[in-house]
């Protein structure tokens, strides 16, 4: 059964059961708030409206594709997480992986690197609702950005390019001993084939969405050589 957006408080309820269920059928026990959760959907419904943020359409896939699939990364991150300062949400478009992160993590802060300035007011927009301690980065990354190497424990992204690119774009804004995580679909290469700068694939998860069997791997990388004074490439 295909189900759209919330739209009255009958829907509102509906989207909690399916949420919960999404919840149980993926094992996720983690003590993220429900009720922010929903806010961020219903936010998200309302601003779609007007504005395309996401591609999928349905609620089924923006809970199981986008939350689910960020609770699951962040799960399998925890441990990464659990010693991090600065987080970087890399081309956020509507702030799943952050939001995720900033919910989980409320010692976190998360910015919220987004190109889109539609896209990044959107993120203002539920930052201020959820309360989320956060900033948001709108515009490309580039050598002008220089205020921001090195300054963050962990930088993901989602299926936002091809991993060498994403690598190349943000390695100078992770520190040393700091970690790298790509969220991909089934398909996507993520061994690097000639590592550079210093940074090397760590490990790749491979993990399944129930009850719908999407397939999904997350890729982790560690940067650990290069500095700010010895890198300034992109």
């Amino acid at each position: 059964m295909k189900h759209t957006y919330m739209t009255s408080k009958f829907e509102l309820e509906e989207t909690k059961t399916i949420l919960h269920s999404a919840l149980k059928a993926n094992s996720i026990d983690a003590p993220v708030d429900i009720n922010k959760l929903l806010n961020y959907l219903c936010i998200l419904a309302e601003w779609n409206k007007i504005h395309n943020l996401t591609s999928h359409r349905s609620l089924n896939d923006i809970i199981f594709k986008d939350i689910i699939d960020s609770l699951i990364a962040a799960k399998h991150l925890n441990g990464i997480l659990a010693n991090c300062k600065y987080v970087m949400d890399f081309g956020a478009g509507a702030g799943f992986s952050g939001v995720v992160i900033s919910l989980l993590h409320q010692n976190i802060e998360v910015t919220f690197s987004e190109a889109s300035r539609k896209k990044a007011n959107f993120i203002r927009q539920v930052m201020l609702d959820l309360k989320i301690d956060g900033k948001v980065q709108c515009g490309f990354l580039d050598s002008s950005k220089k205020d921001l190497f090195n300054r963050f424990d962990l930088i993901i992204g989602r299926a936002v390019t091809q991993v060498p690119d994403f690598i190349c774009t943000v390695q100078n804004y992770v520190h040393n001993k700091g970690h790298l995580a790509y969220m991909a679909g089934p398909n996507q290469i993520l061994e690097i084939e000639n590592p550079k700068q210093g940074v090397e694939l760590e490990t790749i998860i491979p993990y399944t969405i129930l009850p719908y069997n999407y397939f999904r791997k997350l890729a982790v990388y560690k940067k650990n050589i290069v500095s700010r004074e010895t890198d300034t490439t992109h």
